[in-house]
């Protein structure tokens, strides 16, 4: 069997790595340009065309809501969609996108605001207008039978709740949606935030994504490590850079040496016109 591991990445980050990977997932908020996009996609070096799941960026809004209230993450998903104050512009962004990127989307994951009666509303709002989401199944908020009825009606599920639990609870979400798979092993189940392990691969689980590649280039050093406004530093293996008040590194050797030159110059661009 086959296992997708999608990088969860932005445009600007895909820029750098592009020719590393095949699969990649990309939320609304990291796409400011579907031409640009576009214009990575087609220039990837191969034959290959790289698999593009899209994101609804409903964690980040959701995200956002539970920092300024003080709530579990988790727990927001399950909240109104009227709640969020981002959601309209949220929404419009998210279907300009599917419309600009159709031919070039692996897939898009639904906006999983909402409990399920609420999901399955918005969801089929969409697939009357032409649309067709992935839908998510939240572990923690919504219960079996909801989950019986996606896997009856779709050939893909994405599963979320599982990047903000802890490890054993996690463990236990992976479980418990691996007795659903064996029931229906055609459906492709996709675990939303999570990187491939050994857990996740003692499971059925067909795919999924993360940012844990990216932490050298988002690890965060201490601010004011580097003196004197903008500067950059290379050393054999690790790539500085401080913008005066934000530290950051990527370590190079992480990429094939053919194109660690590559990637040094890339991010030097990226770094200097982006922050």
């Amino acid at each position: 069997m086959s296992y997708y591991y999608f990088f969860a990445t932005t445009v600007n980050e895909l820029k750098i790595i592009i020719n590393e990977h095949d699969n990649f997932l990309l939320p609304v908020e990291g796409i400011d340009s579907p031409a640009e996009l576009i214009e990575i996609i087609e220039n990837k070096s191969g034959k290959i065309r790289p698999n593009i799941l899209m994101d609804s960026g409903v964690f980040s809004l959701v995200s956002y809501y539970a920092r300024l209230n003080n709530l579990s993450i988790n727990d927001c998903f399950s909240l109104d969609i009227s709640k969020f104050s981002g959601y309209d512009a949220l929404f419009s962004k998210y279907l300009s996108l599917i419309d600009a990127l159709r031919d070039y989307l692996w897939g898009y994951i639904e906006i999983d605001i909402g409990d399920a009666e609420r999901k399955t509303k918005t969801r089929q709002e969409l697939e009357n207008s032409g649309y067709k989401p992935i839908p998510v199944w939240h572990a923690l908020n919504d219960d079996f039978d909801y989950l019986e009825f996606l896997c009856q009606n779709y050939k893909c599920i994405a599963i979320g709740n599982l990047s903000q639990s802890s490890n054993d609870l996690r463990m236990k979400i992976i479980y418990a949606v691996s007795l659903v798979k064996r029931q229906y092993p055609d459906v492709w189940f996709h675990a939303l935030g999570i990187s491939p392990t050994k857990i996740l691969f003692a499971y059925p689980f067909d795919s999924s994504d993360s940012s844990s590649y990216l932490a050298h280039i988002k690890y965060t050093l201490t601010p004011g490590v580097f003196a004197g406004g903008n500067e950059l530093k290379i050393s054999t293996n690790l790539l500085k850079y401080s913008d005066g008040e934000r530290s950051y590194a990527l370590r190079v050797s992480a990429f094939s040496e053919h194109n660690r030159q590559i990637v040094v110059n890339n991010y030097y661009q990226y770094i200097g016109g982006n922050l």
